[in-house]
């Protein structure tokens, strides 16, 4: 799962994995709500345990023989979706002209919620801002604070701005899973699922080039 590239336009959900999979309480959560067997023909069956306004709802999705488990995940989210509408902002069934798939445009806060059923911290993502200077001082202490960590004690994601450039994967509004972060030289990595790239990225770009960070410290 983590070594699986982004190919539709769901970097939330794709980031959100792999961040809690880089952790150790991440893994634990995701081994409970991931579930993987076979079907009757001999092909992939998976189901996923997400955690809804505070049920623990089972999705069930098949595949072929050598389906990734990750595409089956996609799939599940799409379904679960479908089902529970609300777990998806209106304006983001809008995109494309409605003609998007379920399981794409969303927010990280919302699959840390189905995978952990935890209320995650989130800075920046709801609000219309494209930096976060208005929450400098609040994202300076969260980067110090998880700094004095490891990988393994944290989740979190970072949101592009409406900008493409090569601090984000030239994509706008693009979500990537922090890997590490370097609290003496105040800077972080993040990796953009789409190409696997890891991206240095300084306390002070962070703050002036990215609208959103969303996570949890376990």
């Amino acid at each position: 799962l983590m070594k699986e590239k982004q190919v539709i336009s769901n970097c939330y959900d794709m980031a959100v994995r792999h961040a809690l999979l880089a952790s150790e309480k991440g893994r634990e959560m995701m081994q409970d709500a991931i579930k993987i067997g076979t079907n009757s023909d001999n092909g992939i069956s998976c189901k996923v345990i997400f955690n809804i306004n505070g049920k623990r709802k089972p999705y069930v999705v098949s595949g072929e023989k050598g389906t990734s488990l990750g595409t089956l995940i996609t799939n599940a989210v799409d379904k679960m979706i479908k089902n529970n509408p609300g777990q998806k902002p209106l304006i983001s069934r809008l995109a494309r002209f409605g003609s998007s798939r379920p399981c794409e445009f969303n927010k990280p806060s919302n699959a840390l919620r189905w995978y952990t059923g935890k209320e995650p911290h989130s800075i920046g993502e709801n609000n219309l801002h494209l930096s976060m200077e208005s929450n400098r001082d609040e994202v300076l202490n969260l980067l110090d604070k998880l700094g004095d960590k490891t990988a393994k004690d944290y989740s979190f994601v970072a949101i592009s701005s409406w900008k493409g450039n090569k601090l984000n994967g030239k994509r706008k509004f693009h979500c990537l899973p922090v890997i590490s972060i370097d609290k003496k030289n105040k800077t972080l990595n993040i990796m953009n699922k789409r190409t696997s790239e890891v991206i240095t990225v300084s306390f002070e770009d962070l703050i002036k080039k990215f609208k959103g960070f969303v996570g949890l410290e376990h």
